[in-house]
């Protein structure tokens, strides 16, 4: 569970840091899905969601392409 935790850190960082984003949940050792958090601990498992700001110049996929590539340097 550490291992993932300092995972979902660095992530939250990376996404706090763009400056399209609005707001950042995300959860170590659980899934996330519409119908709300899993009960079972999976510690090697990570979820999260992210707001994107309504006034932004970029459209969503542009974002998501950006992050992505940021992610994947780390």
């Amino acid at each position: 569970l550490a291992q993932t935790d300092a995972a979902m850190r660095q992530a939250e960082e990376i996404l706090l840091k763009n400056p399209n984003v609005a707001t950042v949940f995300l959860a170590s050792g659980t899934s996330l899905s519409v119908r709300g958090a899993g009960t079972t601990l999976t510690p090697n498992q990570g979820s999260g969601l992210v707001k994107l700001k309504d006034d932004r110049k970029v459209s969503t996929q542009e974002v998501i392409a950006d992050l992505r590539k940021q992610m994947g340097q780390q």
